[in-house]
């Protein structure tokens, strides 16, 4: 009996320590795929010239990205979805890039897309790297407190 509790023990706190850095990963998932958003509409303010709508309706790779392009108010700054572990700041940030993108013309287009591409791609390396810096720590870190329940268990 004090084994199947060690063992339950072990597998849940394992994954505790895996959603906790889940976390992390999402972040970087997130910031990847504004980075792209980003580097589309560079690219999309460069030759096609197309509307910031246009360009919302490709696929990228976070799910709640994509919610946040979806959502109603994303382009009039009232009601956008932005996931819980986007910081107060950073929402500010993209409510005003999502606002902002597409209503200027020529360099000034450009110039403002250049700068919030530096920003997110700070942002996206500062996610990255805490990403592989915390995402095993999480899983080693409830490994670690679930062997230690399971040997005082026994």
């Amino acid at each position: 009996m004090n084994v199947l509790v060690g063992i339950l023990a072990l597998v849940a706190l394992t994954y505790a320590g895996k959603k906790y850095s889940d976390k992390f990963k999402k972040r970087r998932e997130y910031y990847e795929s504004f980075l792209s958003f980003s580097r589309d509409m560079m690219a999309n303010a460069e030759y096609k010239k197309d509307s910031v709508k246009s360009v919302a309706l490709n696929e990228y790779p976070s799910e709640d990205f994509m919610r946040t392009l979806s959502s109603d108010g994303l382009f009039t700054g009232e009601g956008a979805y932005f996931p819980t572990y986007i910081q107060m700041s950073e929402r500010e940030f993209a409510k005003n890039y999502f606002l902002t993108a597409g209503r200027n013309v020529g360099k000034a287009e450009k110039d403002f897309l250049a700068y919030a591409d530096e920003v997110i791609k700070k942002k996206y390396e500062e996610c990255k790297y805490k990403d592989s810096k915390y995402s095993v720590l999480g899983v080693k870190l409830g490994f670690a407190f679930g062997a230690m329940i399971f040997i005082l268990v026994l």
